[in-house]
């Protein structure tokens, strides 16, 4: 009787933990210090693949590790990470996206009329704070009279003398 291909590649993976986080408890790294610190993620990957040598990459729980601060800055309001202030995850929880319904049924039309103004004006500014300001903008305009006039609804009033 011959072995299936798959059940022998599956039993070396198998013998290896496959929790996401266990890449970093389990060398002393929180999954929180992995989200905010990119070496305590590395060092955690590193060593988790030193000493079980997958042969299968179920991800490692590397997913958004290093990318706390990025997040923090961008204002991420779809997803919850370890470390981040006010998070539903626990110290050593793998990401949670937010369950919320994106797009309304009435709205459906409207993301079939034009799916880049949508994800542009409505998707991406109701999901990352630091996007918020392409709500108001039209871009409509750069068909119209062309891109470069367009582009003075990006400008804002400073002193230029000291560009």
């Amino acid at each position: 009787m011959t072995t299936h291909w798959l059940s022998e590649s599956l039993t070396g993976c198998l013998s290896s933990p496959l929790c996401r986080p266990t890449a970093f408890t389990h060398y002393g790294h929180t999954m929180a210090e992995a989200m905010y610190n990119a070496e305590a993620a590395k060092d955690g990957v590193r060593k988790y693949l030193a000493e079980y040598e997958p042969d299968v990459n179920y991800g490692y729980g590397a997913f958004f590790c290093g990318m706390g601060p990025a997040f923090d800055k961008a204002g991420l309001k779809m997803l919850h990470w370890a470390g981040q202030k006010d998070s539903i995850c626990t110290e050593n929880s793998i990401h949670q996206f937010v369950e919320k319904p994106y797009l309304e049924d009435d709205k459906y039309p409207e993301i079939l009329k034009d799916l880049s103004g949508w994800t542009m004006k409505k998707y991406l500014p109701r999901n990352l704070e630091v996007m918020k300001p392409l709500a108001n903008l039209s871009f409509d305009a750069m068909l119209e009279y062309g891109a470069f006039p367009s582009l003075m609804q990006f400008a804002q009033s400073r002193d230029y003398k000291n560009v």
